[in-house]
């Protein structure tokens, strides 16, 4: 009984973050639009387009190394973009 109850807690949580990361990539993303950016903007921070694609749509959450950085171009409290 306790397991499945783990189990759950573990979904719970996976989940949770999964929607941070998704709000994460909102903001992102409304900050591009205003700002006028592509993905193609943020290679340089980001490294490669695939790595900038998978942060601005969500799939990969952004590195602790790269927050400051990516926060300054698209004008952000770094504090948004680190997962907490």
């Amino acid at each position: 009984m306790s397991g499945d109850i783990q189990i759950e807690g573990d979904a719970v949580a996976k989940f949770k973050a999964g929607m941070r990361q998704l709000e994460i990539a909102g903001a992102i993303q409304k900050a591009m639009a205003k700002r006028g950016l592509r993905n193609q903007d943020l290679v340089d921070i980001c490294g490669s387009r695939g790595r900038a694609s998978e942060i601005v749509n969500g799939q990969r959450a952004v590195p602790k190394s790269m927050a400051p950085a990516l926060a300054k171009r698209l004008r952000l409290p770094l504090r948004l973009l680190i997962e907490t």
